[in-house]
């Protein structure tokens, strides 16, 4: 006979719960504290390697401030602590009173120099200590380095007459101002830096490039203080003079840069000309045919340049001597195409150079056309197609074959490859040219039709106003430091 009569088992259930959990404690409680603490030591080594990330980046770009190499590695340093104190506070995450960085600075000998953090933070632990010879605390590290290479920048820079018109906006005072700015972002001792400006001709070197820019005397910014912004716009000559002063220096590890401003499209270059017979000009010059001379145009006509075999010893003695753009020497006067005489050239210069080629070797043809040497279009499309071969040529490490009078002849058969160029243009330069200069990509909305991928890539930055130069020159000089990185 069977019974219905339940046996109870809940009090047993009980029991064995209570065992079960009591036994699984000895590993849940040690895992739900394992979780916290490593939770724990994983967000202070997140943030402590993005602080340590922050401090040598910023170590890094204050290597400009000081006049040796001892003072911008104490500025460095310095930077690099505050950054890092910046973004891991003290006692951050309870982690022990007493986190540290220590922060070298050392120079290498492939023009760079290199910043390394070290950081620590202490950070203690909550369960993991109840285990057995568990430790009251975990140190945990970060290591972040930044390299930044020296910069070498050559600053070509358009002192026409066109930047301070009569009775027009002055764009020549606000241009030496961002300019002078731009000057002081790079390193003393360190960074080279220097100066060639360009107008209906110019000179090899403004301020020969060198490390004591800021020091020198005269200072780099001061002799931008004294540019006189007069003359046309010779451009394939300014670049090239810029880059032959980078060839001569001849540092392919450090970043060479060439930064181009100008408030127009190229209305001059130089060439070897044919001279007529028939021409007035003295015999001395007529000796030289093929002359080298230079053209150019201004308020539609033609007018000759500065013979290139004369040396001008400063341009503000040219400017004292002639009252006027250091266009033309002596040996030219009695010449129809001399600047401060009759204002034509077709007397004395018969054609275009027979090579096809401006006196540096680059292209006077190319996209623009017509050329030649009589009117003011062909003589501005020339002047334009030559710095743009001038640009592809140098960003191509082209080989100098001629130099300009007064440059070291020493830089003839050299070369440099990956330099950048960097443009600046305000009023009413064309965009597409300084596209092609730079060789800024080429986008939907901002085309260049001339990007070279296989060369160094530059951007171009247009000012509508005088009141953008600053911006322009600083958003340029942030970018060749963050190449330098």
């Amino acid at each position: 006979m069977y019974s219905n009569k339940r046996i109870s088992t809940e009090g047993g259930r009980k029991g064995i719960a209570l065992l079960v959990t009591a036994a699984m404690s000895v590993v849940i409680f040690p895992m739900v504290g394992l979780s916290v603490d490593v939770g724990i030591m994983y967000v202070v080594k997140t943030k402590i390697s993005a602080a340590t990330d922050a401090a040598v980046i910023a170590g890094a770009r204050t290597l400009n401030r000081g006049i040796d190499f001892n003072a911008q590695k104490d500025n460095a340093i310095i930077t690099a602590g505050n950054y890092f104190r910046a973004n891991f506070p003290d006692k951050y995450m309870l982690t022990n009173p007493g986190s540290s960085i220590v922060t070298t600075v050392t120079a290498s000998g492939l023009n760079s120099r290199i910043v390394v953090a070290n950081a620590t933070a202490v950070v203690p632990v909550y369960f993991l200590r109840f285990l057995t010879n568990g430790p009251p605390s975990v140190t945990v590290k970060a290591s972040a380095t930044a390299t930044r290479r020296d910069s070498n920048v050559m600053m070509v820079i358009d002192r026409s007459g066109s930047l301070n018109p009569a009775g027009g906006p002055d764009a020549c005072t606000p241009m030496k101002a961002a300019a002078a700015g731009f000057v002081d972002k790079f390193a003393e001792q360190t960074d080279y830096v220097g100066l060639v400006t360009f107008a209906s001709s110019s000179y090899y070197m403004d301020f020969p490039i060198a490390t004591s820019f800021k020091t020198s005397v005269p200072s780099l910014p001061g002799i931008i203080g004294g540019i006189n912004c007069t003359g046309g716009t010779s451009s394939a000559m300014g670049l090239w003079n810029g880059y032959t002063a980078l060839t001569q220096l001849a540092q392919p590890g450090a970043l060479n840069v060439i930064v181009y401003f100008t408030d127009g499209n190229p209305t001059a270059f130089t060439g070897q000309f044919p001279i007529k017979l028939g021409s007035t000009c003295p015999n001395p010059l007529k000796a030289q045919i093929p002359g080298i001379f230079g053209v150019m145009t201004e308020n539609g006509t033609a007018f000759g340049l500065l013979n290139a075999s004369y040396t001008p010893v400063t341009a503000a003695a040219e400017i004292a001597a002639e009252g006027t753009d250091p266009l033309t020497s002596a040996s030219t006067i009695g010449c129809s195409f001399e600047h401060n005489g009759v204002t034509t050239v077709e007397s004395d210069i018969g054609a275009l150079p027979t090579s096809g080629k401006d006196y540096y070797g680059n292209l006077l043809t190319g996209d623009e056309s017509p050329i030649d040497v009589a009117t003011k279009v062909g003589i501005d499309n020339a002047a334009t197609n030559a710095a743009v071969d001038a640009a592809n040529r140098i960003r191509g490490g082209a080989v100098i074959t001629k130099v300009t009078p007064g440059a070291p002849v020493a830089a003839i058969g050299k070369s440099l490859p990956n330099v950048v160029i960097f443009g600046i243009g305000i009023g009413t330069v064309d965009p597409v040219f300084m596209k092609r200069v730079a060789n800024a990509p080429n986008v939907v909305t901002d085309p260049n039709p001339s990007y070279n991928s296989a060369q160094p890539t530059g951007f171009y930055k247009y000012c509508l106003t005088v009141d953008d130069l600053k911006e322009a020159f600083d958003q340029v000089a942030a970018e060749v430091l963050r190449l330098s990185k």
